[in-house]
């Protein structure tokens, strides 16, 4: 009586299927929160979001210095920002 050996495929389904991931688990359970659509905020993007006058000096000695900590008093557009900073550097020779 010859017993065939089981395929390598069929052990790798069965141990597929019964491990369970917790890290997985637990990064897709926290990337749903972050990316689930909260309605008061969806409201409020629907228009362009417009540039605002702001103090150029202030915002680099808050980002750069250490005594600005890096925090902004309001917070800005990021296009506002990339605009910003890339003036910056290329006033400073570092962007071209």
């Amino acid at each position: 009586m010859s017993r065939k050996p089981e395929s390598k495929q069929s052990e790798s389904k069965t141990t597929e299927e019964d491990f369970i991931n917790p890290g997985l688990q637990k990064w897709e359970q926290i990337r749903e929160e972050w990316v689930k659509v909260v309605p008061s905020k969806a409201t409020k993007r629907k228009g362009e979001v417009k540039a605002r006058p702001v103090d150029v000096d202030d915002v680099i000695e808050r980002i750069y210095s250490q005594t600005g900590n890096g925090t902004l008093r309001d917070p800005l557009p990021l296009g506002q920002m990339i605009d910003l900073l890339i003036d910056f550097w290329e006033a400073d020779g570092l962007y071209d």
